[in-house]
């Protein structure tokens, strides 16, 4: 049995693989526009909103200045989800600075031995998240909305609020060992069976802190680029497609639909670029998740840690259909929601 999926799926790849090399091959234009396309998100939007960040985000982490940084804050957040004051900053990082800022963040720390295993897969589930600069300054703008509160609170209050509801049902389940709600290791740790690492490390200097911070940003800034190209390339499928086989009885609305929802599934910033406001729900719909390339790569950012990519990609749909049913209910009672 085993040996049937690990056939089958290679034989998913090989397709995959030859379809893409038809693709660049039989429409040598529209690939190098769709690779293009990547390379221009990934140059003018992607590098100057997050290269600023990682590599002040890795300086924190390298001098160990996160937890004075948080310490203010441990009281609200502890009580809210539960993290310890190291968790704080990973949210804080995972819902301002933007995807995949919250992914990084939990895997530096994780490996750092700052978090536990539990508390850094707890966090993945609701952290990682696209920017408020992205959504409000391109999403929003592309989409031309009006009243933009509602789905500032649809991108941003839901993940919170699924975060929230995590560490209550935690708390109800695990209510005769945990006695107090600052208690957060034992929070989870224990529901991992593993204890938060206890590792010595020496602050480095700060022009040590910076030099290991710009490396590590080149690096992660230039494997997320990669990956926006190739899932870029993805966008060249359906229009093959379109033309003969399953899709050729369709009606052009139709067809064109297929291709905003693919555009958004395999790649969400050519996904807003190509819909606008033709589609804006489907856009709305769609971003909590993040699309194919978003998932590769947090799964680039988390692959040398223990956290498992499955279970994030489970919440990410979690949160997307709370967010859908969410923006469902409004448009149904017509509050506040105007496109």
């Amino acid at each position: 049995m085993v040996l049937h999926k690990k056939f089958i799926k290679k034989i998913g790849i090989l397709l995959l693989a030859l379809s893409l090399t038809s693709g660049m091959l039989f429409l040598p234009e529209v690939s190098v526009n769709f690779a293009l396309s990547g390379l221009n998100l990934w140059f003018t939007k992607m590098i100057p909103t997050l290269f600023p960040f990682m590599v002040v985000s890795g300086i924190l982490i390298r001098m160990d200045l996160v937890k004075p940084m948080c310490a203010p804050l441990q009281g609200l957040f502890s009580h809210l989800f539960g993290v310890s004051v190291n968790g704080i900053f990973c949210i804080l990082i995972g819902f301002l600075c933007g995807f995949p800022m919250g992914a990084k963040v939990v895997a530096d720390l994780y490996k750092k031995g700052e978090i536990s295993f539990g508390e850094a897969e707890y966090l993945l589930s609701f952290c990682n998240n696209i920017g408020p600069i992205y959504f409000c300054g391109f999403v929003l703008v592309t989409l031309e909305v009006s009243n933009k509160l509602p789905f500032i609170f649809g991108m941003y209050g839901i993940p919170v609020l699924y975060g929230m509801a995590q560490f209550q049902l935690k708390k109800i389940l695990k209510k005769r060992k945990v006695k107090t709600v600052n208690a957060i290791s034992e929070v989870w740790c224990e529901s991992n069976h593993v204890r938060c690492c206890e590792i010595n490390t020496t602050p480095v200097s700060f022009l040590e802190a910076v030099d290991g911070a710009i490396v590590s940003g080149i690096e992660n800034i230039t494997k997320l680029g990669g990956y926006m190209i190739f899932f870029n390339l993805f966008n060249m499928l359906p229009r093959m497609f379109m033309q003969k086989g399953l899709f050729s009885a369709f009606s052009y609305e139709t067809k064109v639909r297929i291709t905003y929802f693919f555009s958004c599934f395999f790649e969400i910033s050519n996904g807003v670029n190509l819909v606008k406001n033709k589609e804006p729900w489907l856009v709305l719909a769609m971003i909590p998740f993040g699309g194919l390339c978003c998932m590769a790569q947090t799964y680039s950012l988390i692959k040398d840690t223990p956290l498992s990519i499955s279970k994030y990609g489970i919440h990410k749909v979690v949160v997307m259909l709370l967010t859908c049913g969410y923006y469902l209910l409004l448009s149904h009672y017509n509050l506040f929601i105007t496109i």
